[in-house]
């Protein structure tokens, strides 16, 4: 049995092992659980080959030292004597039952579209995160009564687990000012029940409570959760040399992702631009009057200076006594400004307007350049679990836009990080196939048992799509992770069953009998150790686990794609055994006739 039990730990450790070379973002997600996996399957290794034997010595003494005499081979009981009777029928009607088997492997594929994609899974953070900031001008106890107006009202509802609050009363730059939303103000957190069903309405109806009250103050809400892999937002970022091209293109992708059904918040960073005046000086002009530039620049100052005239102790605290110069003009519109008296060199004023000229333009909040071109990102949040459907819609409205010459559009938010994230793990797991393939052939000796282990693997995808179809689920980062998982756990049962075929049939029994013996002898090791996995796994599909790597669409991936794998590895794997023996063993025939 030391073969089977190395083999099975190598080809586990193998398939995390392509994760710890793995760059970017899915490194550093997945590099720490691969390497955890790693050890804890060495480690479990030394157990099962050191202490694991002692332990049965010691426990079974009676059985080995005892008067009565074990029996030298039992039949597994009336289970292993029906498998026995199916494997025989199975294999004796090899086409009808591989049929049967391509024909379920095809059809959990085909509730691919209805599984839909996401990139951290359909669970939900059930958490909002609040944020007030205060007035300028606003006085602490104004502040603090805002806040304990709105958390007051919150708290009335039945839904509402949590209410945390942090406040920010001093001007700094630190994470806790960050969260408040700027120098003072306030971050609340608010948990809900983890097991509400309604919870995106009813985090727009505590939004629209708060943004719409009747405070000095600003209430936002922010999305602070894992940054933008636990986001549903979709974004395509515009480029272009042309700032007019450019906003027209923004305006055109902004219309159609506002057309998207499941698509809401479309917003870019070239919305609300603002009317810009330019004051043109003209040097000779102004200097008949003994005017510079400066001057002018200096005397339309809009900040008053301030400097320290002392400081007191308070209460062991130390505060500044700042002189604050009041402004030199404090002008609401463009006109006002014109109207400001300049003082010139003869002793009189003279408005503005006398020395300068106008030019009006627009700008905006935020103007971006990369490589010479002026780019814009319009984003919208997709309010579905399967973010696929909502950007496969998206991308085919803006196909049909007729965008201006020179402008270039491309994907980011979660749908980049989807497409990025999924090709890195289809790599690695086409990798990790390839490394348990060498290993096997290694350990065999041959590539015909390895060959016959791997077809154990394509379905696995049967019992996987099946199960998150019924759960609700959504193909996601941790179902990828779910699939990795099942490719050393599927290819240790196929192992243990191929290691007894190859034994027996070295004893000098036939294949046939060898591959019937063998099933009957591994069926309960095979069993065992698929329950045992799936009754670790049943806990977090009905906990209350939240989005992550370790969640709830990789428990139903695992409990799925085992128990579909266990049964047909129990059945399709003997197939192509006896089917490949027979074919190597007819062209070798023919070659030594030849």
């Amino acid at each position: 049995m030391f073969k089977p039990i190395l083999s099975s730990t190598l080809v586990t450790v193998a398939v995390f092992a392509p994760l710890m070379f793995v760059g970017g973002m899915v490194g550093e997600l997945f590099r720490p659980f691969a390497l955890t996996m790693a050890f804890a399957l060495g480690a479990s290794l030394i157990v099962a080959i050191t202490i694991v034997p002692a332990l049965s010595h010691f426990l079974f003494r009676k059985n080995l030292y005892g008067e009565k005499k074990v029996k030298e081979h039992k039949e597994g009981g009336r289970l292993a004597i029906w498998y026995k009777g199916v494997l025989a029928k199975a294999l004796n009607h090899k086409i009808i039952t591989s049929v049967i088997a391509v024909l379920l492997l095809g059809g959990s594929l085909a509730l691919t579209p209805l599984i839909g994609f996401s990139f951290m899974g359909s669970e939900e953070e059930k958490t909002v995160y609040l944020t007030y900031t205060p007035e300028a001008g606003e006085l602490e106890a104004e502040t603090l009564r805002n806040i304990e107006e709105v958390e007051k009202e919150l708290m009335k509802r039945d839904d509402l687990d949590i209410v945390q609050i942090s406040y920010n009363n001093k001007a700094s730059t630190d994470m806790s000012a960050i969260m408040t939303g700027g120098a003072k103000g306030a971050l609340m957190y608010l948990i809900f029940d983890p097991d509400m069903k309604d919870f995106p309405e009813v985090k727009e109806e505590v939004e629209e409570y708060v943004f719409n009250i009747d405070h000095s103050g600003e209430w936002k809400s922010q999305n602070m959760a894992m940054g933008s892999m636990s986001s549903n937002e979709v974004s395509y970022t515009l480029y272009s040399e042309d700032l007019d091209d450019l906003n027209e293109a923004v305006s055109q992708v902004g219309d159609a992702l506002k057309d998207v059904k499941n698509l809401k918040d479309v917003t870019s960073d070239l919305e609300n631009p603002y009317v810009e005046h330019v004051l043109h000086v003209d040097q000779q002009d102004v200097l008949q009057y003994g005017l510079t530039t400066a001057q002018i620049v200096g005397a339309l100052a809009n900040t008053g200076s301030e400097e320290v005239l002392t400081t007191v102790e308070n209460d062991g605290e130390k505060l500044d006594v700042i002189v604050q110069r009041e402004a030199k003009t404090d002008a609401k519109s463009i006109d006002e400004i014109l109207e400001t008296p300049i003082p010139t060199a003869l002793g009189t004023t003279m408005p503005l307007s006398k020395l300068v000229s106008v030019e009006e333009g627009t700008t905006y909040n935020t103007l971006a350049r990369s490589e010479g071109e002026y780019y814009s990102a319009v984003s919208g949040t997709v309010t579905t679990d399967d973010v696929s459907a909502a950007t496969t819609e998206a991308d085919k409205k803006i196909d049909k836009l007729d965008l201006p010459k020179g402008v270039t559009i491309g994907v980011s938010g979660v749908a980049a990080d989807m497409q990025e994230t999924f090709t890195q793990l289809g790599v690695a797991m086409l990798a990790a196939v390839l490394i348990v393939y060498f290993i096997l052939v290694v350990t065999f000796g041959e590539g015909l048992a390895p060959f016959a282990i791997l077809f154990s693997l394509p379905f696995a995808v049967i019992g996987s799509f099946v199960g998150l179809w019924i759960a609700g689920e959504t193909i996601s980062v941790s179902v990828m992770m779910g699939l990795l998982m099942l490719i050393g756990i599927v290819v240790t049962n196929a192992i243990v069953l191929v290691d007894r075929i190859i034994h027996m049939e070295r004893e000098g029994m036939s294949i046939r009998d060898a591959i019937i013996e063998a099933g009957a002898t591994r069926l309960r090791p095979i069993l065992m150790t698929a329950i045992a996995t799936i009754g670790a796994m049943i806990p977090m599909v009905f906990g209350a686990g939240g989005a992550g790597l370790i969640s709830k669409g990789l428990a139903i991936t695992v409990i799925g794609g085992l128990t579909s794998s266990t049964l047909l590895t129990l059945v399709i794997v003997p197939i192509v055994y006896e089917v490949l023996s027979k074919m190597l063993k007819k062209n070798r025939r023919e070659v030594v006739e030849d």
